[in-house]
């Protein structure tokens, strides 16, 4: 029996799982840490905002840096996929990126639609008051724009049309829908506040995970500067 082809069998070299997937992205350890840390800071951030917009009576400012910051992700993301894509055996890499980039999608697009439905709601008060309309990034001015000119023209054909002149500004006004900032709210101290004036409602010292209800109109300041999150 000749044992010098099985001898030389075992001497051969066992591939791999790299071998396996060539083309793979390849990241030293702290790159991928460096890289999860960043991508989990901007996605938080955009959760706060998310979450402060759909609490808030009003429109708030329109977060571009961080928006910014996580299209970059997505497009890092997409590109890992593109590179997974083209390897063998990467299906199980490519269904975490692509979870990945779905979760991303997500905040992203919710944070938008939020903002979409305010500026649908509020778009006279935000249009007519001209410390509102900075608020709306440019896309959202040029949406809000055009969204009133349609509001307006459906309005005269259906309405303003059919009554007498004088009463027609009268109608204008009605379509007003002004943000209702005492509104209460629920919040969480991010941050040692100290004691804030809540109006009538008196004095209240808020230190870091302090749940609170207030009114938004004593808090708001607070909220955009961070101090606060809208829960």
């Amino acid at each position: 029996m000749d044992l010098s082809a099985d001898a030389k069998m075992s001497e051969d070299p066992i591939p791999d799982d790299e071998d396996d997937m060539p083309g793979l992205p390849s990241l030293s350890d702290d790159e991928i840490d460096e890289s999860q840390a960043r991508e989990d800071s901007c996605i938080e951030q955009l959760k706060t905002h998310w979450i402060n917009e759909r609490g808030a009576p009003e429109i708030l400012d329109y977060e571009a840096k961080v928006v910014a910051d996580v299209k970059e992700e997505l497009d890092a993301q997409q590109e890992l996929i593109d590179k997974c894509s083209d390897s063998k055996g990467a299906a199980l890499m490519l269904r975490i990126y692509q979870m990945e980039v779905d979760r991303i999608n997500f905040v992203l697009k919710a944070y938008l639609r939020t903002r979409l439905r305010k500026i649908e709601k509020h778009v006279l008060q935000i249009l007519s008051q001209p410390e509102l309309l900075p608020r709306l990034s440019k896309h959202e001015q040029n949406f809000a724009e055009k969204y009133v000119d349609l509001i307006e023209k459906n309005f005269n054909q259906a309405f303003l049309k059919h009554i007498p002149e004088e009463y027609a500004s009268m109608g204008k006004e009605e379509m007003v829908v002004t943000a209702k900032l005492d509104r209460y709210v629920y919040a969480r101290g991010v941050k040692d506040v100290g004691t804030v004036s809540l109006g009538e409602s008196g004095d209240l010292y808020i230190n870091q995970g302090d749940i609170l209800v207030a009114n938004y109109r004593h808090i708001k300041d607070l909220v955009k500067s961070g101090l606060i999150q809208l829960i």
